[in-house]
């Protein structure tokens, strides 16, 4: 069982709790990016478990992004500073921290697809050579939890982007989306169409940790101290 598959039962509006706990899982995502880094640039061969490790920790971490959205307009913002900048020193600042937050989100496909077409048509910036790494990994990470062929066997995913590889990978062609929810999940159940065979067919997603984020984060915006079902449950036995 994977990180991902086993924080899923606890509900979705519990997996806010796991986060709230940020400072265990931080260390978890930095110690792991730092290893697959490292092996990566010296071309040793990498366990999937590792990659599956930082996927799993991803989304407990105080930096988790579940569209990708925010991280990717500081990362444009970052790339027309540096490029707008007549100082080579705050240039190269601006760079560095793009590759930063490259990394912080290396665990985020849409990040990982942005970056590693960012750095092929500017090469001076890094390499793409992990990026593509852990693009495929993370994909393959995403396979191998479901079949997405019933809600039951649905794929697990932890950002919204995955759902975006899965469709691409199976050459399925989005027609419509039914978002399920239950007391421990929220399924995406979408309407596709097939191109390698024409045939119409449902395709199930679990999305309860990008989905689930989310709303508890608009909770959270309009009552700051909203409590999920498992914080009550801590609170309640001290």
């Amino acid at each position: 069982m994977s990180a991902a598959q086993a924080q899923i039962g606890r509900g979705p509006e519990d997996l806010l709790y796991l986060r709230d706990h940020s400072e265990e899982y931080n260390p978890i995502y930095q110690s792991t990016l730092e290893d697959l880094i490292k092996l990566s640039s010296s071309g040793t061969k990498i366990e999937q478990k590792y990659w599956s490790k930082l996927r799993g920790a991803y989304p407990f971490t105080s930096w988790y992004d579940p569209t990708g959205q925010k991280t990717l307009k500081e990362m444009s913002a970052l790339l027309q500073q540096a490029d707008e900048s007549n100082e080579s020193l705050e240039k190269e600042k601006k760079l560095i921290d793009f590759k930063i937050l490259a990394r912080m989100h290396a665990a985020n496909l849409d990040v990982l697809n942005y970056t590693i077409k960012t750095l092929k048509a500017r090469p001076e910036i890094a390499s793409t050579r992990f990026f593509e790494n852990a693009y495929l990994a993370l994909t393959h990470s995403v396979l191998r939890e479901g079949n997405g062929k019933t809600k039951d066997n649905a794929y697990i995913a932890t950002t919204l982007g995955e759902e975006i590889a899965l469709l691409q990978y199976w050459d399925l062609v989005l027609l419509e989306t039914q978002l399920i929810k239950t007391p421990d999940h929220y399924i995406h159940r979408h309407i596709v169409q097939n191109l390698e065979t024409g045939q119409i067919e449902e395709f199930f997603v679990n999305v309860s940790m990008p989905i689930g984020f989310q709303k508890m984060a608009e909770k959270r915006q309009t009552n700051p101290f909203y409590m999920s079902p498992e914080q009550r449950k801590q609170l309640g036995r001290f």
